[in-house]
């Protein structure tokens, strides 16, 4: 389960007051189908974020799973819904050669300076 907390005391004096958590795979609903990994994908074992990497002005989790589909994967999640606390899959990037372990590290960088 990849779990997001935003905690900064600046967001209260911008007014800004949705600062999660934030969670693939609804810790409450217990449902694995939530989960857009498979089960040992060791799904968050590397994390980052950033700001309109796929749409302009949404955040998005970028989560690697070293384990995932026997070469590991890149999962890009979203925020569900305006008032919802769920994290959905966007995009599965997933490696190409057997037990690479694709996503056990990365970062997110703005290569082209648009924001």
């Amino acid at each position: 389960v990849v779990r997001l907390e935003q905690k900064n005391d600046t967001f209260i004096d911008m007014g800004i007051y949705d600062d999660g958590p934030f969670e693939a795979g609804d810790e409450t609903d217990k449902d694995p189908d939530q989960v857009p990994a498979p089960a040992n994908s060791y799904m968050g074992f590397s994390l980052d974020s950033g700001k309109s990497l796929t749409n302009k002005g949404q955040l998005t989790v970028v989560a690697g799973a070293p384990r995932a589909y026997y070469s590991g994967a890149v999962v890009l999640l979203k925020k569900g819904g305006e008032f919802s606390r769920i994290l959905l899959e966007e995009y599965t990037l997933k490696g190409e050669g057997l037990a690479s372990s694709f996503g056990y590290d990365l970062t997110v960088l703005d290569l082209n300076g648009d924001g």
